[in-house]
Formats: structure tokens, C-alpha cells, sequence
């Protein structure tokens, strides 16, 4: 069978989900979250060039904020195309075979390693 005759569709997009709306409070705390981390960048840029007294500020902690404040943003999704039982079958297939060949790649990496 070629994909012609199939239902693969190579330009296919997958229709991507926006955070639910209203925000509720937790996606709000995301939110000053992320506003914390541009600010903490912006502190950051400034004094590496020199504007402030602030030549020992890391960027990694806004880096952290950043990250949680989006998985906070994106706590609630709006619901997306609803998913075939065939589709959540090969799914599951996909990540059991997934799972059971990084957990192999694991075991050969500590034999070699050797675990002390």
C-alpha cells in the first residue's frame, strides 16, 4: 500500500492548544512568575553593562522562575481534537517499545559504567 492510498498526511499540522481562559489563580502566580524572570533578566543585562553595581547577579535562577511560571501558565489547556481508540492503542505501543529500549540503554551504559 503506498501512503497515497493511506490516511498519512505528510503536511498534517498538528493543532496546537493555547492556555484555557480566564486564568485562574495558578496561571496567574505563572504569570508573575515569567514578569519575575524578565525583570531579573533585564537586572542582569544592565549590570553586565555596567549601569548598576550588579556585576555578581546570575541568570540562572530567572531561568528557573521562567520555566515554572510557563508550566504554571500552561496547568490548563483547552481541550484539543479527541484522540481514536486505534490511535491511543498505537500510542501506548510507541511508548511501552520506547520505554523498554531506553531502559536496555540504561542497563548496557551502567554494565559498562559499572555501578559502585
Amino acid at each position: 500500500m503506498s501512503y497515497r492510498q493511506s490516511t498519512y498526511d505528510p503536511l498534517a499540522v498538528v493543532r496546537s492548544r493555547r492556555p484555557k481562559r480566564p486564568f485562574n489563580w495558578v496561571q496567574w502566580i505563572g504569570v508573575g512568575m515569567e514578569a519575575f524572570a524578565i525583570v531579573w533578566l533585564l537586572v542582569v543585562t544592565a549590570g553586565a553593562l555596567g549601569w548598576f553595581g550588579l556585576h555578581r547577579v546570575e541568570v540562572q535562577p530567572a531561568t528557573g522562575f521562567a520555566v515554572i511560571g510557563m508550566l504554571l501558565i500552561n496547568s490548563r489547556m483547552e481541550e484539543g481534537d479527541p484522540i481514536s481508540e486505534e490511535q491511543r492503542r498505537r500510542n501506548q505501543k510507541w511508548l511501552l517499545w520506547t520505554s523498554v529500549i531506553l531502559v536496555g540503554i540504561a542497563a548496557i551504559l551502567l554494565a559498562i559504567v559499572g555501578v559502585r
